[in-house]
């Protein structure tokens, strides 16, 4: 094993133990409670001196006990089953103000095609959105800092280079091949790339390796098929004396716990030697790391519901539930964590309450140009706005989109495009008076 390898160069390892505890925390942080239970399960089965405590409800569910009418399960759509239209628009609206930046960056949203890549040169995003070079590289580099990483690219190839980017641990190597070595990476003649970029031919393999593992198409996930997920709520919130209070479900979550007499039975043993030895301490760290990263999952969820309860404190104590405007910004700010945290934190996450129970997600604000209209009325309004427009000015298909967008109609170009046609309305270079 790869710690294993490393134990004879101490700095190199405690290098590696950082990094392996943050990649675990991040991990463990944003996976559902069905997921963490499957994850824990599997890490036991691997490791002898783990063992997991599995909740009630996902023993239960193995033997397809689940009641519908069971109020700690929350039925669910996984992420995979939104749009990538409506996936990015949902982050946009968390993480941006209103403002005219915010607009261009969802007018950029309805130009992507289903992989995820803007088919457009920043010449194109000026002219469309009628904008500046420097405001058209803002809006781009915005959309492209959205989830998933390689959203926005304008080629296959630049979707790979930014998830390079955006991932601390990709190796150095990766984006130098990416950039330079187009035709060899094809043939991964892995002695000649080394020799160019005095390397060796292990480090050649492993960045190709990772390589291999990324998507020049990051949009393509939202097409797979809907999958239907279960959730179980982590935190609950309750009334005590009008104020309320939160706290960890701990009868929802996974216990784990370590065979204590069993380790010390082989560590204590005279047969023990060095690759024992080595083989314990490995099973011992691997504990360690998963209690750490529990624990800083609940810390996590406990203080993200801490700051729920405070800012949406009408929706707990009125009758009417109302829920106050909340960014995923604010919590961040709040917290003295990264919005990105924030969004994993609550990622197919559910609150108890005494009157039910909510995805966590419910509790941000969100626009209403998710809500659907037909046709009929999208084409009406069109008709409309052409009606009003300035002879000599007419608007473009781009202007269009941008003010049905803003008016929470969620369209593309091409869609208003097809309409048009439909209306037998020429293109504005057409309906110009001159």
């Amino acid at each position: 094993m790869r710690q294993q390898n490393l134990s004879q160069r101490p700095q190199q390892r405690q290098g590696f133990t950082m990094t392996q505890q943050l990649q675990q925390s991040i991990q463990m942080l944003q996976l559902t409670n069905q997921e963490l239970t499957s994850f824990l399960n599997d890490a036991s089965n691997n490791n002898p001196f783990l063992d997991v405590k599995l909740p009630a409800w996902y023993q239960n569910s193995l033997d397809g006990l689940v009641s519908a009418d069971n109020n700690s399960w929350i039925e669910a759509q996984a992420d995979r089953d939104q749009s990538l239209d409506n996936y990015l628009l949902d982050q946009i609206n968390l993480t941006m103000r209103d403002a005219p930046l915010r607009d261009w960056v969802i007018a950029l949203v309805f130009q992507l095609d289903e992989n995820g890549i803007l088919p457009l040169s920043l010449s194109d995003i000026q002219r469309e959105l009628a904008i500046s070079k420097v405001q058209a590289m803002d809006a781009l580099t915005l959309l492209q800092q959205l989830d998933p990483p390689g959203i926005g690219a304008q080629s296959l190839s630049q979707a790979m280079d930014l998830q390079i980017q955006r991932d601390p641990q990709a190796p150095k190597l990766a984006a130098v091949l990416m950039q330079d070595e187009p035709d060899l990476l094809k043939n991964q003649d892995l002695q000649l790339l080394a020799d160019r970029h005095h390397s060796s031919a292990a480090q050649i393999s492993e960045a190709l390796h990772y390589l291999q593992r990324l998507s020049p198409a990051p949009g393509a996930f939202f097409n797979q098929p809907r999958t239907e997920v279960l959730l179980i709520p982590d935190i609950a919130i309750h009334l005590v004396a009008d104020h309320p209070v939160v706290e960890i479900l701990k009868v929802n979550q996974p216990e784990l716990k370590f065979n204590e007499s069993y380790f010390n039975r082989l560590q204590t043993s005279p047969n023990k030697d060095t690759d024992l030895d080595s083989y314990l301490k490995t099973q011992r760290q691997q504990y360690d790391w998963l209690t750490a990263s529990l624990g800083q999952r609940q810390q996590t969820l406990l203080a993200v519901g801490q700051v729920l309860a405070d800012k949406q404190l009408a929706f707990f104590t009125q009758d009417d539930h109302p829920i106050a405007p909340l960014l995923m910004r604010e919590v961040a700010w709040q917290l003295h964590k990264s919005e990105s945290t924030i969004s994993r934190t609550i990622r197919l996450k559910a609150l108890q309450t005494d009157f039910g129970i909510f995805p966590l997600r419910d509790f941000f604000t969100r626009r209403s140009f998710f809500e659907t209209h037909s046709d009929q009325e999208i084409q009406t309004r069109l008709l409309k706005l052409i009606a009003q427009e300035d002879p000599k000015s007419p608007y473009s298909d781009s202007e269009l989109t941008a003010i049905l967008v803003k008016e929470n109609m969620p369209i593309s170009r091409r869609t208003v495009a097809k309409y048009r046609l439909q209306l037998k309305i020429p293109a504005a270079r057409h309906r110009t008076l001159k």
